[in-house]
């Protein structure tokens, strides 16, 4: 009953959202989820801009195929924002808690140069590289505990075949 409970929650808007948050705010999913969403969200703004389709245009659309709730609202609030005139730099510096400091910095310099989209490009290579990075990191930490834990497995396994046994052939020795 609470399995069920808990998976309603988990569908909820509010549920979808807490769940949304963890993922930006977990220590270990955090590193990886973090970087994974700047590369999406760098690289799509890079495809929609070179196709033409304006900044305030482009962050709606972003915001709109992204599978995180809270990535979502701040989106759409960005792209009101450039909408209203404030540079696209601005609108993500007023969220420091989910866009790295990099990102408006390099988008400033993408704004002032009138290449954003190569800018977008840069910033998705980056965050790729860095997401890899940590994936490695994680995977590499991650080995020698999993081999620690198999052999202690086939250790338990080994001595629940061998005590009985030893009890087995103690009892007809002697």
């Amino acid at each position: 009953a609470l399995v069920v409970l808990v998976a309603d929650y988990i569908k909820s808007p509010e549920g979808r959202a807490l769940i949304d948050e963890l993922k930006i705010r977990a220590p270990l999913i955090g590193k990886v989820y973090g970087p994974v969403t700047m590369t999406r969200f760098a690289n799509a703004a890079a495809i929609l801009l070179k196709g033409g389709v304006p900044v305030a245009q482009s962050v709606e659309i972003i915001g709109q195929t992204i599978d995180n709730v809270i990535y979502k609202d701040l989106f759409r609030e960005i792209s009101e924002n450039v909408r209203q005139g404030m540079p696209l730099s601005e609108a993500i510096m007023k969220h420091p808690d989910f866009f790295p400091a990099l990102v408006p910095q390099m988008i400033v310099v993408g704004e002032q140069t009138g290449q954003l989209d190569m800018i977008f490009t840069r910033i998705s290579n980056f965050y790729n590289r860095e997401a890899d990075s940590v994936i490695n990191n994680i995977v590499d930490l991650i080995q020698p505990v999993l081999m620690i834990v198999i052999g202690l497995m086939v250790g338990l396994l080994f001595g629940a075949v061998l005590v009985p046994l030893y009890r087995l052939t103690s009892t007809f020795g002697g």
